[in-house]
């Protein structure tokens, strides 16, 4: 068995933590569009998503997280993947029932995902839930989270 010269192991570890960490830099502004005003204030926006968080988004390999929020009973983290699509992800701060991963969008305004005939729309400090007649089901208060669990 051929053996690496000393520290060539090292060196291409560095280099793709290094290549991982320059993905993330260049995707998030070409996630998030930037801050505008009236724009929901997101999170530390140069970090990773959680590890849980990124084995449930499709192709999110070393996910970007874009934003995280929790309301009184939920947890909401908005995650890129490495091609750049923008996910919501949603669950139960209890831990009960399941999580949900949907498409999401960056608006003027937030954010929108759409499960079926349910939206769910970030904007501001709330989350909007409209209902499949268009009706509105829920608003709920968002606090932003630097560091969902």
């Amino acid at each position: 068995m051929p053996r690496w010269p000393q520290g060539t192991v090292r060196a291409v570890a560095l280099a793709l933590v290094g290549g991982a960490t320059l993905v993330v830099v260049w995707l998030v502004p070409y996630v998030t569009g930037g801050e505008s005003p009236g724009s929901p204030q997101a999170s530390s926006l140069e970090a990773f998503c959680p590890e849980r968080v990124a084995e449930s988004v499709p192709g999110a390999g070393v996910g970007v997280m874009v934003a995280a929020y929790e309301t009184e009973r939920h947890r909401i983290v908005l995650c890129a993947n490495e091609a750049g699509e923008l996910f919501y992800f949603g669950e139960f701060l209890s831990g009960d029932g399941e999580t949900m991963v949907l498409p999401a969008t960056r608006t003027e305004q937030g954010y929108v995902a759409d499960a079926g005939r349910t939206r769910y729309e970030i904007v501001g400090d709330e989350v909007v839930i409209t209902g499949p007649d268009g009706l509105e089901v829920a608003r709920l208060d968002l606090v932003p989270v630097e560091s969902p669990r």
